[in-house]
């Protein structure tokens, strides 16, 4: 049952699972491996910001992917629905004829 949902796209908020890990993940690997570098507390400190910025950057573009496919799905599945209706619409209409 849970392959179907997937195949469906009712996999419910995988993607923004995903990419959560993702980001977490990559400002704790970048926080860790800067601090674990031979640097001043300054030089590390502004390594961390700009990372951090950085990554910011990122997360906010994916979002915005994110963002932009699903309002392509809720269009398509819009139109879809407005053809059906529409099918049935027809259909009803013809057999009362």
């Amino acid at each position: 049952m849970k392959k179907k949902n997937r195949e469906n796209g009712n996999n419910k908020g995988g993607i923004g699972k995903v990419v959560t890990g993702l980001v977490v993940g990559s400002v704790v690997g970048a926080t860790v491996g800067l601090l674990m570098a031979p640097a001043s507390g300054e030089k590390t400190f502004k390594k961390i910001k700009g990372e951090v910025r950085g990554m910011q950057k990122r997360a906010k573009a994916a979002v915005g992917n994110i963002e932009d496919k699903g309002r392509e799905i809720a269009d398509n599945v819009k139109e879809n629905v407005e053809n059906t209706r529409e099918s049935i619409v027809e259909r009803v209409t013809s057999r009362k004829k």
